[in-house]
C-alpha cells in the first residue's frame, strides 16, 4: 500500500513551480507584484468603503480620501500591474536584472510608508504588520543590501512611524520626534 506524503498538493506546487529562491530575482519581482496587487485592491476597496459610508469610520477624513482614490488606483495599483507586466517582458532578457530589483523593493517601500497615513500610524497595526512582514519576506526573497536601502527609505517616508521615532529622539537628531 503506498503512503500519500503529508503536504502532497504542496510538493506538487513546488514540482510544477520550483522553489521561489532558486527563481531569478525578476520572476521573484514578478512573485512580489502577485501577492502584493490582491492586498492593494483589497486596501483601495476598503477605503472606497469608508468614502461610501461615512458612519463606519467616522475618523477617516473624506475629503482627503475623495482626492488620494484615484491617485492610489493609478499609482500604487497600477504600480504594481506595471511591476508584473514590465517583470513578464524582462525576463526573457535581463532574468537577474538588480535594478528592476532595486526598483521593486523601493517602489514597496516608498508607497508603504505613504499609504500607511491613511490609516494611520498609532491607530491601526498597518504599519507595524506592513513593515515586518514586508521587510522579513524581502530579506529573504531578495539581497540584504537592496533591502537595507528600502527599509532605510521606508523609515525615511514615515517621519512618524514608532520604530524611527524612539531612535531619531534618542540620538537628538529629529527635533519634531514624539516626546517621551
Amino acid at each position: 500500500m503506498k503512503r500519500r506524503a503529508i503536504g502532497g498538493n504542496t510538493s506538487l506546487i513546488t514540482r510544477l513551480v520550483g522553489n521561489p529562491l532558486n527563481w531569478s530575482s525578476t520572476d521573484r519581482c514578478i512573485l512580489a507584484g502577485v501577492v502584493i496587487l490582491p492586498f492593494a485592491l483589497w486596501h483601495d476597496a476598503c477605503l472606497w468603503f469608508f468614502l461610501q459610508n461615512p458612519g463606519a469610520a467616522p475618523f477617516v477624513d473624506r475629503e482627503f480620501l475623495a482626492w488620494l482614490l484615484p491617485r492610489q488606483r493609478l499609482l500604487w495599483n497600477g504600480g504594481w500591474a506595471a511591476i508584473i507586466a514590465l517583470g513578464l517582458l524582462l525576463r526573457r532578457w535581463t532574468p537577474d536584472s538588480r535594478l528592476f530589483v532595486a526598483g521593486t523593493v523601493q517602489f514597496f517601500a516608498i508607497g508603504t510608508a505613504l499609504l500607511s497615513y491613511t490609516i494611520g500610524h498609532y491607530t491601526a497595526g498597518y504599519v507595524h504588520a506592513v513593515s515586518l512582514a514586508g521587510g522579513a519576506v524581502g530579506l529573504i526573497l531578495f539581497e540584504g543590501r537592496q533591502m537595507y536601502a528600502a527599509i532605510g527609505t521606508f523609515l525615511r517616508c514615515s517621519p512618524h512611524h514608532p520604530c524611527r521615532d524612539t531612535t531619531c529622539r534618542r540620538a537628538g537628531s529629529v527635533p519634531w520626534a514624539c516626546s517621551p
